[in-house]
């Protein structure tokens, strides 16, 4: 009989569940009982819960992936950041090409891709942990088309061909209020990007608010809010297809410059 077959060995098989084209776990089977897992924004696991909603794990990481406080069943989760295994014996965590230091806080070896990584030094990890990963140890993250959206903002069919500054100035009037109304959203948005708050004071209703970029989404008339530089180190992540939004459907440069009308997109009389 095959020993993978047998009742004694199904219960002592640890399965994992991963959320859909991703390494971002979301539950876990051992003994027979389920676990679900629950994860950060970039996909970090943080506490595990039994079937009876019963916290059974928590952890918390510090900047480099290092453990600041674990309680419950102390190892139960092996996963550091999204794609990292971390191996106890060995003190580094397996992250598909390459393995990574917590302690050192970078990898133990030379980025195969070289500065494609995105980075200039060749064994460093992402620059900013609170809102990159690196799922396989080459770039920040796999040209997916997933990243993070902070806020987003559809744009009047009026404005669908108008300049920059005219959609950027109705989507920052959103965004304020919504920062002005929401305590918890204003905090993470300031953690993320302190420099956040000279432009709430006096803000630049034209252009993005600072750390952060609008993005046209390739669905029609929508506008999202990302972080400034991982829009700029991971081009192809945000236009899977080759092209952004503005081209899709907001009349390309000539649009972003204010040359079309707004709600048709023909050329402005001069």
């Amino acid at each position: 009989e095959d020993r993978w077959n047998t009742d004694t060995e199904r219960r002592d098989m640890t399965v994992w569940l991963f959320d859909e084209e991703s390494f971002v776990p979301m539950a876990m089977l051992r003994e027979g009982r389920s676990y679900s897992i629950l994860t950060d924004q970039l996909g970090t696991p943080t506490e595990a819960y039994d079937a009876e909603g019963n916290e059974v794990w928590s952890r918390v990481l510090d900047m480099d992936g290092n453990v600041i406080e674990e309680t419950g069943n102390k190892g139960m989760v092996p996963f550091l950041f999204q794609g990292q295994y971390y191996d106890r014996e060995t003190g580094l965590a397996y992250n598909r090409f390459r393995y990574y230091d917590p302690k050192m806080g970078m990898y133990v070896s030379q980025d195969p891709i070289g500065l494609g990584g995105g980075i200039l030094n060749l064994y460093g990890y992402v620059d900013d942990t609170n809102a990159w990963s690196d799922v396989l140890g080459l770039a920040t993250r796999p040209n997916n088309g997933k990243y993070h959206i902070f806020f987003e903002h559809t744009v009047n069919a009026k404005d669908q061909y108008a300049s920059d500054a005219v959609q950027f100035n109705r989507a920052n009037q959103e965004f304020l209020n919504k920062i002005n109304s929401d305590a918890i959203f204003k905090h993470d948005m300031l953690k993320r990007h302190p420099e956040l708050h000279a432009w709430i004071k006096n803000p630049n209703m034209t252009s993005s608010p600072s750390g952060f970029t609008w993005h046209h989404h390739e669905e029609t008339r929508r506008l999202v809010l990302v972080d400034r530089r991982d829009h700029s180190l991971n081009h192809k992540l945000y236009h899977p297809s080759g092209k952004g939004g503005r081209d899709l459907w907001g009349g390309g440069n000539d649009g972003r410059k204010g040359r079309l009308n707004g709600s048709t997109g023909y050329k402005q009389k001069k």
